[in-house]
């Protein structure tokens, strides 16, 4: 374990500590968890569990043969958020629990039908990263422990001292880079195909499904992975829907690598610096 996390940070869990921020980001977000709403439950409801998580499971397992989505959210598991501040969906890789803003979605639909495919798109947005390859490692070093907690191709670091009653975090490390805005594009890509089979089975408007499919959070995150796969493919002679579907894959099955390796990669396929001018633009409409 001790010489995986160096292989990926280049030092100890004291090394890592000097060079993270502390955070009070998991506080806050804990300030801006409500219960949830009339409109969240009867949209929630209106979800047919059953046939989602099949679509889900029948979809994995092209990847992962042996795949069986037990940690696939119902209602029940999906609860509320609120805030500008707040993210528009959030899956909670300690409570395993998805957090959806309302907020966010209601200042975009136009009415409750509208408003109840919304909450299934984001909500599909957030299972695919609670479905997707997922491990956690512990590492102790003196009085300190390091917990590594990768979901898809994202890697969260928490570190806190060792304590009698318990632990007591001293920060983490979860800033967004250019690995988890491509997981974000990946995870997005793969929730609309899931949201667009599911609704294959539901009696739907055609000007209603227009609006919610022209409804995106993550479009540069999309024009950057549409534009890479689209590149690859011509760089490799594989068809575009072999590349996403080996993004889909690695997503799934838990490939790690950090993110110099990852941008160092494309920038030879792509040219240098391409995926720093993507991520920058991400950074500056974020703000």
């Amino acid at each position: 374990m001790r010489e995986h996390f160096k292989i990926h940070n280049g030092g100890n869990i004291s090394e890592l500590k000097d060079n993270l921020v502390e955070r009070e980001h998991i506080d806050h977000i804990k300030g801006l968890i409500y219960e949830k709403s009339s409109l969240l439950k009867e949209a929630l409801e209106s979800i047919d569990y059953k046939l989602l998580k099949r679509i889900f499971i029948n979809r994995i397992k092209k990847y992962v043969k042996d795949f069986k989505g037990e940690n696939f959210k119902t209602g029940l598991l999906i609860g509320e958020i609120k805030g500008k501040e707040a993210p528009l969906g959030l899956y909670n890789i300690y409570t395993k629990n998805i957090l959806i803003n309302t907020n966010k979605i209601l200042d975009q639909s136009l009415n409750n039908k509208l408003f109840k495919l919304s909450v299934l798109r984001v909500a599909c947005h957030e299972e695919t990263h609670a479905l997707s390859h997922q491990k956690h490692v512990r590492i102790e070093e003196n009085n300190l422990f390091m917990e590594r907690i990768k979901t898809g191709f994202r890697v969260d670091y928490f570190i806190a001292n060792k304590v009698e009653d318990g632990n007591d975090t001293l920060c983490s490390s979860n800033e967004m880079n250019c690995i988890d805005f491509l997981n974000e594009a990946v995870t997005e890509k793969f929730a609309e195909e899931i949201f667009t089979e599911y609704i294959k089975y539901q009696f739907l408007d055609k000007k209603l499904l227009e609006i919610i499919k022209n409804q995106s959070y993550y479009d540069l995150n999309i024009e950057y992975l549409d534009y890479l796969i689209l590149q690859i493919a011509e760089k490799t002679n594989f068809s575009p829907h072999y590349v996403k579907e080996a993004f889909f894959c690695s997503m799934f099955k838990g490939d790690d690598f950090t993110d110099d390796s990852f941008t160092d990669a494309i920038d030879e396929i792509m040219g240098k610096n391409f995926s720093k001018k993507f991520f920058v633009r991400k950074r500056e409409n974020s703000q």
